[in-house]
C-alpha cells in the first residue's frame, strides 16, 4: 500500500510538471511577439504609425505629471490649481523648487510644499528625461523663419536642458501662453497641450487659446498636420 500511495504522488508531481511545462511554452509563445513588437516600435527605423505611438504614450505620461500618475497628486493640483504657477517649460518639471526659483526669480510667489494644505511646489516631478533639447536654432517652423528667430527658445527651452523627445528625435514642447505679466485666462489654460513636431520636424500647431482637442482630430483626419497633439485637460 505504501508503495501504491508513493506511486500516485511520483505520478501526480509528474503531471504537474508536464502542466507547468505547457503553460510555460504558451506563455512563451504570447510574449515573445509582444517583446519583438516593442523593439521594433523603439527603434529609429519604426513606421510612422509605430512612432507616433511611442510618441503619444510619452506624452500621456507627461500629462500624468500634470494631473495624477497612480496615487500621486499632479503638479496642477499642487499649484492650487492656480494657471501662472505652471511651469513655463517641460524642462522645468526636473527641477527642485530652488531650482526653478534660481531659474526665475520672478516666480516666488511659487509657495514651497505645504503638507497640510497640500499646495505648493514639490518638484522634481520628473526624473528621467528621455533627451535633452538639441540645438533648435537650425529647426524651420515656416520657410525662411528659425524657431530661433521665433523665440524658440525663450518659449519651449534652450539647448542642452532635460525633456522628452518624440520618436523622431525632436523635443516635445508645452504650449502654453504666458505673457510679460504672467497673465493666462482660463480658456488659455485649458488650452494647454503638448506638441511633438511629428515626422516633418516642423510644429504646424500653433498656440490658440480656441483650438480644442476636437479641432485637432478634424485636422489630423483631414492630413492637415502631422503634429503629434495632447491636450493637457486642464479645468481652472
Amino acid at each position: 500500500m505504501r508503495n501504491l500511495e508513493q506511486t500516485n504522488r511520483r505520478g501526480f508531481t509528474l503531471i504537474e510538471l508536464v502542466l507547468v511545462v505547457i503553460i510555460l511554452a504558451i506563455l512563451a509563445g504570447l510574449v515573445a511577439p509582444m517583446i519583438g513588437g516593442l523593439s521594433q516600435i523603439s527603434t529609429p527605423t519604426g513606421s510612422k504609425s509605430q512612432r507616433r505611438i511611442v510618441t503619444e504614450t510619452t506624452m500621456l505620461a507627461i500629462r500624468d505629471i500634470f494631473l495624477s500618475s497612480g496615487t500621486r497628486t499632479g503638479l496642477w493640483a499642487d499649484m492650487g490649481h492656480v494657471p501662472y504657477r505652471l511651469p513655463r517649460t517641460l524642462h522645468q518639471v526636473f527641477l527642485t523648487r530652488t531650482e526653478l526659483l534660481s531659474l526665475e526669480p520672478a516666480r516666488a510667489e511659487t509657495p514651497r510644499f505645504h503638507p497640510v494644505t497640500k499646495i505648493g511646489w514639490r518638484g522634481p516631478y520628473a526624473t528621467q528625461p528621455t533627451g535633452t533639447y538639441p540645438d533648435i536654432t537650425t529647426i524651420h517652423r515656416t520657410p525662411d523663419i528659425r524657431w530661433s528667430d521665433d523665440n524658440f527658445t525663450a518659449t519651449y527651452g534652450d539647448a542642452g536642458d532635460s525633456g522628452f523627445i518624440d520618436a523622431w528625435g525632436n523635443p516635445i514642447v508645452l504650449q502654453i501662453d504666458f505673457n510679460i505679466d504672467n497673465v493666462i485666462t482660463a480658456n488659455e489654460a485649458r488650452a494647454a497641450r503638448l506638441v511633438s513636431a511629428g515626422p516633418n520636424g516642423t510644429i504646424d500647431w500653433a498656440f490658440d487659446e480656441n483650438l480644442t482637442s476636437e479641432d485637432y482630430a478634424t485636422a489630423y483626419q483631414n492630413d492637415l498636420t502631422d503634429d503629434v497633439v495632447v491636450y493637457l485637460g486642464i479645468e481652472p
